[in-house]
């Protein structure tokens, strides 16, 4: 059988459509209340088997993606004889699937859909591979690293809670400047350096490749904030309008993913300078949950998505060749403004509606302002602003973008002169 079709232009821009619409159905059926709501009622041996197999099948989300669009062996190989097969098995469980929660003709049709255009997409990663040049070697690695990587990064991040003993447990509880706190922050600092020294051994495609993959498993944890906010809530969002990704560090996340494949310097420059710092302070200042487990939603998806936005965006200049110049640094005093704009009004939309999600703080401040705060507020159309209090969030936020640039500037100057007595070394062994 001639393979050789699968190379004809027609037929790749056929996947990349192809592709488009498993996400765009990926987003909406992650809004499903079930997605999450599965891993939280293991309560017999068919519901642990399906959601198990469910979450290999998520694999399908990230491997797809870098199969069609890097043609990564590993990742085709994990999309055709894992996620694939994991789609099949999902689609033919679906009466298990439907049956643990009632949900909307809607979320039928995107569950559906996900795990048919999910198969259709294995079948055609299938018939694009070459799999009789693979050697121990590559086998070893797909199951070694990449698959278990991939599915701790994938981890439904809600799953310990039906456990009642972790959720009670005086150890683990969460308080901010506790012991886990502290200890979750020097996580990310070291996270940061471990991720630098393994990266720093592959080649630029490679290590490119990896911090790509990273920002896509982000997205995927952030879509399926959506499925739990449509049960329950996270931390006092209880709907997924309120869920949207119009906090910064949500936003980030985003389109972090575009910024490391399309390679825009001004894209990788902006996240670097406001979400490296961003994402450190919030981490450092923000209590996700007071009293409450560490294997808590509220803390779990606060620590896994925050640490991997810092350590991501802290190498984007390293290995993705994010570079400051003056015209991307303008570029923020605008981006912000029209950004604080819009997420006031939309937020205004939402209190409108009978719910606050104060997005980025537009809102009302985490530490308290006083009087300054009403200062010139006025009412327009039902809706109410706040320009004082907005300008100095306005001044906070960029004093966070100046900070992130004196790192960077702190970074690049250590790096020059560690080059240069690195090739001063060199020319006196040589001579």
């Amino acid at each position: 059988m001639n393979l050789n079709f699968t190379k004809l232009k027609s037929v790749k821009i056929a996947s990349y459509v192809l592709l488009g619409l498993f996400l765009v159905v990926t987003v909406f059926n992650m809004c499903s209340p079930t997605i999450m709501y599965q891993f939280t009622v293991w309560n017999s041996f068919e519901n642990v088997f399906f959601s198990i197999a469910r979450w290999l099948s998520y694999l399908m989300v990230v491997t797809s993606v870098v199969a069609i669009i890097y043609k990564r062996k590993t990742y085709q190989f994990l999309s055709v004889f894992v996620a694939t097969p994991m789609l099949i098995i999902s689609l033919c469980s679906s009466y298990q699937y439907l049956n643990l929660f009632e949900i909307s003709t809607f979320y039928v049709v995107t569950h559906f859909l996900f795990n048919v255009l999910g198969i259709v997409l294995g079948v055609y990663i299938f018939l694009d591979m070459i799999i009789n040049k693979e050697d121990k070697s590559f086998w070893l690695n797909t199951f070694l690293k990449t698959l278990p990587l991939l599915i701790l990064g994938l981890i439904p991040l809600n799953i310990f809670m039906q456990n009642n003993t972790l959720m009670n447990s005086a150890f683990l509880q969460y308080k901010i400047f506790g012991g886990w706190h502290l200890f979750f922050v020097l996580l990310a600092v070291a996270c940061v350096f471990l991720l630098y020294f393994v990266l720093k051994r592959k080649s630029e495609e490679d290590a490119q490749n990896v911090m790509f993959v990273l920002s896509v498993v982000m997205v995927y944890q952030l879509l399926t904030r959506f499925s739990v906010v449509s049960t329950g809530s996270y931390h006092s969002l209880s709907n997924i309008f309120a869920a949207l990704p119009l906090y910064l560090c949500s936003f980030g996340i985003l389109i972090l993913p575009f910024a490391i494949a399309s390679k825009n310097k001004m894209f990788q420059t902006i996240l670097f300078l406001a979400n490296m710092p961003g994402a450190f302070v919030v981490f450092v200042y923000l209590d996700p949950g007071a009293g409450v487990s560490i294997l808590h939603y509220n803390v779990t998806y606060f620590v896994f998505n925050h640490l991997l936005l810092f350590v991501v965006a802290s190498l984007l200049p390293r290995f993705c060749n994010a570079e400051y110049k003056f015209k991307n640094l303008l570029h923020l005093f605008y981006i912000l403004a029209i950004y604080l704009a819009v997420v006031s009004i939309l937020n205004n939309v939402c209190i409108l509606n009978g719910f606050d999600p104060n997005y980025s703080y537009v809102s009302f401040s985490p530490i308290p302002l006083g009087p300054i705060a009403e200062i010139g507020k006025f009412t327009i159309f039902g809706m109410t602003f706040a320009p004082l209090y907005l300008f100095i969030l306005y001044l906070f936020y960029m004093a966070i973008f100046a900070l992130g640039l004196c790192v960077y500037r702190g970074v690049l100057w250590i790096c020059h002169k560690v080059g240069n007595k690195e090739k001063q070394n060199k020319t006196m062994a040589t001579e």
